[in-house]
């Protein structure tokens, strides 16, 4: 991520190691790092994934 922080593949994945890692608040940073390119089909399934469970 250091080489490239607008990687969208590499923030959903990270985002999704977090999810599972219930470290919610760095996986919300990286879902809205993911807004970069909201019509990217990686930043649709994470938002409709993980986005319900950062809400709660």
């Amino acid at each position: 991520m250091e080489l490239e922080s607008t990687n969208v593949k590499a923030l959903y994945r990270r985002a999704q190691a977090y999810v599972e890692l219930v470290d919610l608040d760095l996986a919300e940073l990286d879902i809205k790092a993911l807004e970069i390119d909201p019509d990217n089909r990686w930043y649709v399934k994470t938002v409709d994934v993980a986005g319900g469970i950062i809400k709660k």
